[in-house]
């Protein structure tokens, strides 16, 4: 198996993209080998996706599926690619597609999508790439649960975004948009793929609680207090004034920390987002499922640790692919999905990550990736197991 990505600057002229995209695909010559191949498509949110994208999949031999975000991870290390199509070649692999995602039908659905792709693959799959659409009808935790091998095969992905102002938020699968549905795809074959997360790890205050009341993807109560009280007795403000906007972007540079404990604990914390605050009941919501149990606390999200953190994970994942070569393993791809809130934090040098990510780059390999409303990504994979999460705040590698 092999991987190749092709990238297009250009944001006005809709035929210029569908040419640059498609002439970079020909170059390689997969007449041969085209039905061994799929295609996953990332779009700039700025993008008029609906003018080309289903002529693109016309133009391919191949199935191609994506999504849009609100900035890319590419070979180039601005911030002004449009679109990037990595093609992943002579593959053993299955794409399948959700219906529409609501609370109720989240799991179930999920659980058929993947039995669907997992009827056409040869071999068992080494891992499942997982991409969504996030709204009020449905949890990054949902989604992963409902994946009937999520404590056996890494998933990885992320979670599509907007432009944070009037682009809307879309998932791409074969040529239609599909908003509301997620996508799955399956790789097996003669693959091992590793994985690095990293998060926040700056504390805002060092005042820690443990989960006493939560259901639902809701905190609601942190010892004796509720969330809000918490927040409060951290340092933080919560009074309706400060609250500017989404108070996603209010509290985007206070994420939350979380040690799980007890059974679901692997030593590694997981960070999430506070997306809506209830200032009279005094809860938080979260998008993420958090048991009661579990520590909590608040970070602080800085410019200088987003950079030592992606210096971290990129130079943890090249010494995982360099132990895997030697006992015979190949890698030609890292699939990138660095967290919104990051690329909003180094806002003025938006670069940074791009940058530290291509510098260090292993030779031979190609990156692809995207600025996510969340992050899909093991925090440990050992012995034919592995604990899949959902993160925020975070940036998360794929090498296979």
């Amino acid at each position: 198996m092999h991987s190749f990505t092709v990238t297009t600057r250009e944001q006005i002229d809709m035929d210029v993209v569908l040419e640059e995209l498609a002439e970079g695909v020909e170059v390689y010559d997969l007449k041969d080998s085209a039905s061994r191949c799929f295609g996953i498509l990332m779009v700039d949110a700025n993008l008029e996706i609906s003018e080309f994208f289903g002529r693109l999949q016309s133009r391919l031999r191949f199935p191609v599926a994506g999504f849009t975000a609100v900035s890319l991870i590419s070979e180039i290390r601005d911030d002004s690619a449009s679109a990037v199509l990595t093609v992943v070649c002579d593959a053993d692999y299955a794409l399948q597609l959700t219906a529409p995602l609501t609370l109720s039908n989240c799991e179930q659905e999920m659980e058929t999508a993947y039995f669907k792709a997992r009827s056409s693959l040869v071999a068992d799959p080494k891992v499942v790439f997982l991409f969504a659409p996030l709204y009020p009808d449905v949890m990054m935790d949902d989604m992963i649960r409902g994946i009937p091998v999520s404590r056996e095969i890494p998933i990885f992905g992320g979670i599509a975004s907007d432009n944070q102002l009037d682009g809307t938020m879309n998932m791409l699968y074969k040529g239609e948009l599909c908003p509301e549905q997620s996508i799955l795809v399956l790789l097996g074959g003669h693959i091992e793929p590793v994985f690095e997360v990293v998060n926040a790890q700056t504390m805002y205050s060092e005042k820690k609680g443990l989960i006493t009341q939560s259901e639902s993807g809701f905190i609601n109560r942190v010892g004796g207090r509720t969330f809000k009280d918490f927040m409060e007795y951290c340092g933080l403000r919560t009074d309706e004034n400060y609250q500017t906007g989404q108070i996603m972007t209010t509290y985007a540079t206070n994420p939350v920390k979380i040690i799980m404990n007890g059974e679901d604990d692997d030593g590694v914390p997981v960070v999430h987002n506070i997306f809506d605050l209830d200032r009279e009941k005094g809860s938080i919501f979260m998008a993420a499922r958090v048991p009661e149990g579990a520590e909590v606390s608040i970070c602080h999200l800085k410019r200088d640790n987003i950079v030592t953190s992606t210096q971290d994970c990129i130079e943890r994942l090249a010494d995982k692919i360099k132990a895997n070569e030697a006992h015979g393993a190949r890698y030609s791809m890292i699939l990138a999905v660095s967290c919104g809130g990051r690329y909003f934090v180094i806002t003025g040098n938006n670069n940074i990550e791009r940058e530290i990510l291509n510098s260090r780059l292993p030779e031979r390999m190609s990156i692809a990736g995207f600025y996510a409303s969340g992050e899909i990504c093991p925090t440990s994979v050992a012995q034919s197991a592995a604990v899949n999460r959902s993160h925020h705040s975070s940036l998360v590698l794929c090498a296979f």
